[in-house]
């Protein structure tokens, strides 16, 4: 029996309303919305940021994507601390084919492929 059934069967009659006042202490406990809000402000949340450089590892955030703008111009280079030291994450650029690339794993059955273009739909592209 839950604390709610226990406090329906106290009262005699069915809750139809719950203002729930405390944190929970265990998974069998009602949050309350101060708890959820508190919660979610509490956790990191992933945005970007575009640099001329980065700054240091030591005090970079480490739920920020760094963006470089690459030395050719043409592209951003994406990057995050990671374990407290800066990792090339990704990149803005399309690998001078005009698309995004997949990368596909090499091996006997592809006969070589590391690589195919993309349209703007997400598609493989074909000759």
């Amino acid at each position: 029996m839950n604390k709610i059934h226990a406090l329906e069967a106290a009262a005699g009659e069915a809750i139809t309303q719950l203002i729930v006042t405390e944190p929970p202490v265990n998974d069998t406990d009602v949050p309350n919305k101060k708890y959820v809000d508190d919660a979610i402000a509490a956790a990191g949340h992933l945005h970007r940021e575009v640099v001329e450089t980065l700054p240091d590892a030591a005090e970079a955030d480490p739920n920020t994507l760094y963006m470089v703008l690459a030395t050719s111009g043409d592209h951003y280079e994406e990057y995050m601390v990671i374990n407290g030291v800066w990792d090339m994450v990704g990149s803005t650029g399309d690998g001078g084919s005009g698309g995004f690339e997949l990368e596909v794993a090499t091996n006997a059955r592809l006969g070589g492929v590391k690589s195919a273009p993309l349209d703007d739909q997400g598609n493989i592209m074909t000759d």
